[in-house]
C-alpha cells in the first residue's frame, strides 16, 4: 500500500483475539525459550575466500596450477588449471571463465527425488530443465514410480526472465490441460492474464490490470467467460505517497458499487481511519481510528483503536523496534490496565533477517510457540525450527541446501522432533 514502513497489524486480526496475558514473565520464573536471547540462531556464518597468496615469489606472479594465467592477471581459482578467464564454460561445477557464474550457458537437468516417508524407497521422481539462465522450463513427475509420467509443466518466459505462459498436462496423458498466458510491462508487472482450465483452448477467465506511473495498481479487471459472461472489478485510488485511499468492487460488472473501503493517513503515512462499507451504500458498517504514538526516530510505539462509535479507545496496540528500525515487539492491551494481554516476539540479526518468531498468548513469558531460523550464504533459509507447545524443545525441524540460484537441492523434515528426518527431496543437477 506504499507506506513508508511496513509494520504487522491489521485491525481485523486483533479483533479475534480476545486473550489474556501480561507481558512480563512471574517474578522469580525464567523464559527458557525467549525469542530475544538469538545466540542459539546465530546464522551461518558467509564463506569467504581467506586470502594470502601462494606460490613462486622468485616470480612476481602467482600460478599455482600452471594453467599460464596468474592470480594477479585474474585467475579466480588457482587450484584449478581448467578455471581462469577466457577458458570455455564446461559442465563441471565450476567457474570456468571466471565470469562469476558456474556452468553459465549451459542448459541444466535435474533429478528430483522425493522420499515422503524417509524409509529409502522413493515415492515420487523427476525431470526438471532449466534454461541457460536457470529458468525452469519443464518439470516432469512419475508419481507412483512406475516409469510413466503422471503430470509435467512447461514455463515460458520474456527476455527479462518474467515467467509468461504455463502450460501442465494433469494427468500424463500427454494433452494440455490448463495454460495460463500472461503479458507483462517494461518493469515486469501483469498487464493482462488469460486462463484456460479446462484444455479447450478457450479461455474461462480474462484479467487485466492498469497502473499509475508509481506502479500503484489502479484497477484489476476479471471476465469469466461461460454461459454468462461475468465481470469482476476492482478499482483502487492512491495518494501521491503510494498509500491505498479507496478500494471499490463491483462483483458483477454492472457498474454499481458493490463494496467500499477508504483509509486515511497522517505525515508518517501510517492509518488514522479505515472505513468498511461492505455493501456500498454510503454508510460504512464500521469506521476504526487509530491515534499513533512515536518515538524520537518516527516509529509508532503505541496505537489507540477505536471502532465501537463512542470515542472512547477500545484497544490499544504496542510495538518495539531494533536499531535498524525491524519491528521486534507487536502486542494488545485489551483491557487497557497498562498491561500487554498477548505479545508477539521477533529477532533479526545484523543484516537484518528474521531469526525468531514467537507468540506469547498470555503474557506469563514463556512462550506458547516459537520459530528459529538460520541462513545460508545467500540468505536462503537452511534450518527452520519449530516449536508448538513452548516446552523449548523442537517438534518439527528441517534443514534446507540451496544452490547459488535459489534451487532446493535438499529438503529434510523431521515433523515428530525424534532427530531422525521423516520426508525428504532431493534435487541432483547436471548440465549438457
Amino acid at each position: 500500500m506504499g507506506h513508508k514502513r511496513h509494520h504487522w497489524w491489521t485491525p481485523v486480526v486483533w479483533l479475534v483475539v480476545i486473550l489474556g496475558c501480561d507481558e512480563t514473565a512471574p517474578e522469580g520464573e525464567p523464559n527458557p525459550v525467549s525469542p530475544i536471547d538469538t545466540a542459539e540462531v546465530s546464522p551461518t556464518p558467509d564463506t569467504a575466500d581467506s586470502g594470502g597468496e601462494t606460490g613462486d615469489t622468485a616470480l612476481d606472479c602467482t600460478d599455482d596450477d600452471g594453467d599460464g594465467v596468474c592470480v594477479e592477471d585474474g585467475d579466480c581459482d588457482d587450484s584449478e588449471a581448467s578455471v581462469y578467464p577466457g577458458m570455455e564454460e564446461v559442465c563441471d561445477g565450476l567457474d570456468n571463465d571466471c565470469n562469476g557464474d558456474v556452468d553459465d550457458g549451459l542448459l541444466d537437468v535435474g533429478a528430483y527425488v522425493e522420499d515422503s516417508n524417509a524409509d529409502g524407497a522413493p515415492e515420487t521422481l523427476g525431470t526438471f530443465y532449466y534454461s541457460e539462465h536457470r529458468e525452469l522450463l519443464e518439470q516432469h513427475f512419475d508419481r507412483d514410480v512406475d516409469g510413466v509420467l503422471d503430470e509435467s509443466t512447461w514455463f515460458a518466459y520474456n527476455e527479462n526472465s518474467a515467467l509468461i505462459q504455463e502450460r501442465r498436462d494433469t494427468n500424463g496423458d500427454g494433452s494440455i490441460d490448463y495454460q495460463s498466458d500472461m503479458t507483462r510491462d517494461e518493469d515486469g508487472r501483469v498487464l493482462t492474464e488469460e486462463r484456460d482450465t479446462d484444455g479447450d483452448g478457450q479461455s474461462e477467465y480474462s484479467t487485466s490490470y492498469t497502473y499509475d506511473e508509481d506502479g500503484n495498481q489502479l484497477q484489476e479487471y476479471v471476465t469469466t467467460h461461460g454461459s454468462t459472461v461475468t465481470h469482476f472489478i476492482v478499482n483502487n485510488t492512491f495518494d501521491e505517497r503510494g498509500n491505498l485511499l479507496t478500494q471499490i468492487t463491483d462483483n458483477e460488472g454492472d457498474g454499481v458499487s458493490d463494496s467500499a473501503y477508504a483509509w486515511a493517513y497522517d505525515s508518517h503515512d501510517q492509518v488514522v481511519r479505515y472505513e468498511q462499507d461492505h455493501d456500498a451504500d454510503g454508510t460504512p458498517e464500521t469506521i476504526y481510528t487509530y491515534t499513533n504514538h512515536y518515538d524520537d526516530r518516527g516509529l509508532p510505539i503505541t496505537i489507540d483503536v477505536e471502532y465501537t462509535g463512542d470515542g472512547a479507545t477500545d484497544y490499544t496496540l504496542i510495538q518495539d523496534f531494533d536499531e535498524r528500525e525491524n519491528q521486534t515487539l507487536l502486542a494488545m492491551d485489551i483491557d487497557l490496565d497498562g498491561q500487554n494481554d498477548v505479545a508477539y516476539h521477533y529477532g533479526f540479526d545484523e543484516r537484518d533477517r528474521l531469526l525468531v518468531s514467537a507468540y506469547d498468548q498470555n503474557c506469563d513469558g514463556i512462550m506458547d510457540w516459537e520459530y528459529r531460523y538460520t541462513y545460508d550464504q545467500w540468505d536462503h533459509v537452511a534450518t527452520q525450527w519449530y516449536d508448538s507447545d513452548g516446552n523449548g524443545l523442537y517438534n518439527q525441524l528441517s534443514h534446507y541446501t540451496w544452490d547459488a540460484y535459489g534451487r532446493l537441492l535438499l529438503f529434510e523434515n523431521d515433523h515428530t522432533g525424534d532427530g531422525v528426518a521423516d520426508y525428504t527431496t532431493e534435487l541432483n543437477l547436471t548440465c549438457e
